[in-house]
């Protein structure tokens, strides 16, 4: 993969973030979520949600394939238990399998171990087999807790998973 960068976003990385956030959940969540509320997600209510993260210096990062973004994680580092949560991780609906959440991945692992994290958390829809299935490749483990979260008043259940690095 050439000209693939992994950085922190910018401001100007807003606009696209929030595309991808939008596609990916109507892509992702279209057998589990009611179409309406799918229907109804705006994309400049996102941007505006990422742009507030992106200035509160949230841990937002992007890769990019010669300049254009292709995916973002959003992280959180609980240095006291030396942990980082992944909040989230997209990749464009356009060019899913195609190695980028792989790159975030793999980048993921190498900023905590430099931070001196010891373990990565996080939570996924449990219709969600897809990341499941990608996070076990990176030896992420199911934890024994599952809980169910409210969508728009929709209960649905996640599971945690936690990787030991």
């Amino acid at each position: 993969m050439n000209n693939i960068t992994f950085r922190e976003a910018t401001i100007n990385d807003a606009k696209f973030i929030s595309s991808i956030h939008v596609l990916s959940w109507k892509k992702t969540y279209k057998k589990t979520l009611p179409a309406s509320m799918l229907d109804n997600l705006c994309m400049k209510n996102k941007e505006e949600f990422w742009v507030n993260k992106i200035k509160n210096k949230s841990n937002i990062y992007v890769v990019t394939k010669d300049g254009i973004v292709q995916g973002f994680c959003s992280l959180s580092f609980v240095q006291p238990k030396r942990m980082c949560i992944l909040n989230s991780i997209y990749v464009s609906p356009k060019i899913e399998r195609n190695g980028f959440g792989s790159v975030m991945m793999k980048n993921i692992i190498i900023y905590s171990k430099a931070a001196k994290i010891n373990k990565i958390e996080l939570g996924v829809l449990e219709s969600n087999t897809n990341a499941i299935l990608f996070y076990r490749y990176f030896g992420f483990q199911k934890n024994d807790t599952s809980k169910y979260i409210n969508i728009n008043k929709i209960k649905i259940k996640e599971s945690a998973m936690f990787l030991l690095i």
